[in-house]
């Protein structure tokens, strides 16, 4: 059988809900799903019909020694394996956690338990994740491509822009200063002109996302919670989607926008362009993405781009990784 090891994930991000899609598929073979506290009741409204357990660090150790009593297979969809267990699978998303001092540590801490477990290592993108894996010594019979799922396509309520009003900027995700929008709005300080942009993200309330309200209070900011907004219901609120993230893994609310077809301007880099290329607008720095905004501004010419399809070979390379989860869960 399966154990899901989510005790790692502190909030309902796109992590989250990657690997609830994963959970999904092998639903049968779940026996048991380890959250935080926090997490539990989420868990359960989310994927009813599952043991989910509400795990202290003492509880959590306990599940972990059942399993490997019961020779179940863990599946754990963070980068946190456990030392001396062959029968897991863990995964890595980006190497933004292993930067800088306290990522070397984690990463020293990473390669030490690979080292003793020998276990199966997944990656979510081919262009960083999968090198990342690579420099941590791990042979290619040890890795596993295991993309996020292509979200459901679904219809767009078209937003009417206001030729008036602000233009209505979506970002996505505020957990994290990977996303860099105190890059964003600096540069949107110094040449904002008489452009008039109401920024709305999609997200969580955050210590990164006061530390940007802080420091930036003549932006208009405002948060459209994730947890009790669709997705669809907020791409209805914005005018295009906007994304200055130079670390993110893959960006699930991206590709369910393009399908959608909302306008997406993302910064350039090895991520976006693997998935999104054809779909999105790409630009190569921050300034030029601002400046970008302040001619859709003037023009109010927004582009309509064709709804993105699903990468037929990363609907494979999902099922294929759905097929392994469920044969080792036999």
């Amino acid at each position: 059988m399966l154990v899901a090891n989510l005790f790692h994930i502190k909030t309902s991000n796109g992590l989250f809900y990657y690997a609830l899609d994963y959970i999904r598929a092998s639903a049968d073979r779940v026996r048991i799903i380890l959250v935080r506290p926090d997490m539990a009741h989420m868990v359960r409204d989310l994927v009813p019909g599952i043991n989910v357990a509400s795990c202290s660090a003492v509880r959590l150790a306990v599940e972990v020694a059942r399993a490997v009593l019961r020779r179940d297979f863990i599946f754990t969809p963070t980068p946190h394996p456990y030392a001396l267990i062959r029968r897991q699978l863990v995964v890595i998303h980006d190497p933004y956690p292993f930067l800088g001092q306290p990522g070397a540590i984690k990463r020293l801490l990473l390669k030490a338990s690979l080292r003793t477990s020998s276990c199966r290592v997944g990656y979510i993108n081919r262009s960083e994740a999968q090198f990342f894996a690579k420099t941590l010594g791990l042979h290619e019979d040890r890795l596993l491509f295991i993309p996020n799922k292509f979200p459901d396509s679904s219809a767009r309520t078209p937003s009417i822009p206001n030729p008036f009003g602000p233009l209505r900027i979506g970002l996505v995700g505020s957990d994290s200063p990977k996303k860099n929008y105190e890059r964003l709005f600096s540069e949107f300080m110094k040449q904002r002109s008489k452009s008039k942009f109401d920024f709305r993200i999609f997200g969580h309330q955050s210590e990164y996302l006061e530390s940007i309200r802080t420091g930036f209070p003549e932006v208009p900011i405002h948060l459209v919670p994730s947890d009790i907004t669709t997705l669809p219901e907020f791409l209805a609120q914005v005018d295009l989607i906007v994304s200055v993230a130079d670390q993110e893994g893959f960006g699930r609310p991206l590709a369910a926008a393009l399908m959608a077809g909302t306008p997406c301007l993302l910064l350039k880099g090895p991520v976006f362009e693997e998935f999104f290329t054809g779909s999105a607008l790409f630009e190569p720095n921050i300034p030029a993405i601002v400046q970008r905004l302040v001619e859709l501004d003037t023009t109010r010419d927004l582009p309509t781009p064709n709804p993105m399809l699903p990468l037929a070979p990363l609907v494979a390379a999902y099922n294929e990784a759905v097929s392994y989860l469920r044969e080792q869960a036999r």
